[in-house]
């Protein structure tokens, strides 16, 4: 068996050590004892870490080498080791999930999705003694994407070129509802860390009742230097709508969530067409209405909305509805856009068809424009009521305008779109306003254990999550040294 140290894409293949690659010195570590009575683990400033390579004999090729390395003539680092004998190449706090390092640390895992959070959690957990990696995705509208963070120094996960490996992960959902897609994702990379290709994993529904592993497997490319591991997540819709057919009369039936159901006015105040949705006022003092009849308590909507005017004496109100029980009974996230471009953000309660403001803010962006598009996102989850509005062609916020607290409402309901001009406003008669985009989803949690990432010709069955990274790099230097000892053996050591 042989092994390779180096740097990435230029890895000097050399005879595996007669003891493995042993660490013979742990990196000294602070433990500190909380308040509550918990040990919280950290890195000492000044620790290094040595490896011994110990060999029974040397060919004159491998001692070449390995005073290449000792000399300087392989450069001054960061070097890589890549051990086919461990069954994992990922960090250490990958390959453990969130056991490792810090006490319940999420270190080496990230998330790219809009409102997305890492957390560690205690239960449920694959392994006995172990912790999982719980991953919220609010963000039912675009799904999510976790990616396993690349060691220090290093592009992504190295690896070698035309070689079989296997990926692995375990996953489990918080809750049977709603069905959640997972795949499994390796996306080769160059040495510039451009992407060269991606090989995905059979889609697979998570079960709450059950860890479910998921493999992928691929032969890395000629050109491949690195790898990047992720896991993708797609959440089924409660409703969608594009309003990308025509109607004259009522908004019809939405491409997820049956048949809208309108309210106030006439039908034809209700007209589809040129991409949106509209609800047209033709009188001040008036709302228009119109719902879907799902049923879902903890969920996320959002829509893009579109004033056609800037509002005269009185605001004109778009609202996104949640958890719609009936007429006198439902949340929503409203859009006040007020005299003057001034706008504003709310939270409303109608409870026995009483109308109560929980909550106001004003968004990052205070002030709009005739004819301007907006974005409001509302999230509802027990009692925690959140929105946040933004311009349609900006960037949308990470922080919520509105995150409040209130529990006259919590059961499951419709959802669907609001429109109010208030009493007293003068602009000219009938008022429009058009919606497009109309999403609403679940909330889900799921759960990551037991990743693992190896050389599919090395490991024949999986046995993750125990063993050592082979990927051995630093935060704390990028710089390592190969020193030959009086015993024959060698040691690759960290210097500052």
């Amino acid at each position: 068996m042989t092994f390779y140290l180096g740097r990435p894409g230029a890895l000097a293949t050399l005879k595996h050590p007669l003891r493995g690659i042993t660490p013979t010195i742990t990196r000294p570590v602070t433990i500190t004892t909380l308040l509550s009575g918990a040990k919280s683990v950290q890195r000492g400033p000044d620790g290094r870490r040595t490896y011994e390579l110990a060999w029974k004999a040397l060919t004159h090729t491998d001692y070449s080498i390995l005073e290449e390395f000792y000399l300087g003539g392989r450069g001054a680092g960061p070097f890589i080791l890549i051990d086919p004998g461990r069954s994992n190449i990922l960090s250490l706090n990958q390959s453990t999930s969130t056991t490792a390092g810090p006490a319940n640390s999420t270190d080496g895992f990230s998330v790219a999705g809009t409102g997305e959070s890492l957390s560690s959690a205690s239960t449920p957990v694959y392994r006995t003694g172990g912790r999982s990696l719980a991953w919220a995705l609010p963000n039912i509208v675009s799904g999510g994407v976790l990616v396993f963070a690349a060691p220090a120094t290093l592009t992504q996960i190295p690896v070698l070129a035309s070689t079989a490996y296997a990926a692995q992960i375990r996953v489990r959902l918080a809750a049977t509802t709603p069905a959640v897609s997972l795949t499994l994702q390796l996306v080769w990379l160059d040495s510039a860390g451009a992407t060269i290709s991606t090989t995905a994993s059979t889609p697979t529904s998570g079960s709450s009742s059950t860890w479910t592993q998921i493999t992928a497997t691929a032969t890395s490319p000629a050109t491949a230097v690195y790898v990047r591991m992720q896991v993708t997540a797609a959440v089924t819709a409660v409703a969608t709508d594009t309003f990308t057919r025509t109607s004259s009369s009522g908004l019809g039936t939405a491409d997820v969530g049956g048949t809208w159901t309108d309210s106030g006015g006439a039908a034809t105040d209700y007209t589809v067409g040129s991409g949106a949705g509209s609800h047209s006022m033709s009188a001040t003092g008036s709302a228009r209405r119109s719902t879907l009849a799902v049923s879902a308590a903890d969920l996320e909507t959002l829509v893009t909305v579109t004033v056609p005017v800037v509002a005269l004496t009185q605001d004109i109100r778009a609202e996104l509805i949640a958890r719609y029980v009936d007429a006198n009974n439902f949340l929503y996230a409203e859009a006040r856009f007020a005299p003057a471009g001034a706008l504003t953000v709310a939270v409303v309660k109608c409870i026995a068809g009483v109308f109560t403001t929980v909550a106001t803010a004003t968004p990052t962006t205070g002030t709009y424009s005739a004819a301007s598009s907006w974005k409001l996102r509302f999230r509802v989850v027990g009692s925690s009521l959140r929105a946040r509005l933004w311009p349609a062609l900006g960037t949308e916020p990470s922080t919520w305008d509105i995150d409040a607290t209130d529990a006259a409402l919590t059961s499951a309901g419709g959802v669907g779109l609001r429109s109010t001009l208030i009493a007293g406003n003068t602009n000219t008669l009938p008022v429009a306003l058009a919606y497009d985009n109309f999403a609403a989803g679940y909330s889900s949690t799921v759960y990551i254990d037991t990743p693992g990432l190896h050389m599919a010709s090395t490991v024949p069955t999986w046995t993750l999550g125990t063993g050592i990274p082979l990927v051995t790099v630093t935060a704390l230097t990028d710089t390592y040294k190969i020193l030959p000892r009086h015993d024959g053996a060698w040691t690759l050591t960290e210097v500052g």
